[in-house]
């Protein structure tokens, strides 16, 4: 008989650190899909809107990310990121601009 041990080997300092980044990261997403929630309560309240309503805002907001990723994600492969990423700053500037 041999005297082997057939247990995996223990986790690294390096492989609990990549875990523990994995997991930040997993947490920021997570908090991604909450911000439209955030942000459509306020908006109810300036537009005055019932509940049904505010509800059909949050899925227009979810619907909306959902079609600019689709979209972006191919085309910053065909152009670049840089330029994908100025595009939208610039064109986050001009409704940030006029809300005063």
């Amino acid at each position: 008989m041999s005297d082997t041990n057939n247990s995996p080997p223990s986790p690294t300092g390096r492989e609990y650190l990549s875990l523990l980044a994995t997991s930040l990261i997993q947490f920021a997403d997570a908090v991604e899909l909450f911000i439209p929630a955030i942000i459509t309560q306020p908006v109810a309240c300036d537009l005055d809107l019932g509940p049904e309503q505010e509800h059909v805002l949050a899925l227009a907001l979810y619907v909306t990310l959902g079609i600019t990723i689709v979209i972006t994600i191919p085309f910053s492969d065909k152009v670049g990121r840089r330029p994908v990423i100025l595009a939208a700053i610039y064109l986050s500037i001009v409704p940030t601009a006029t809300l005063r």
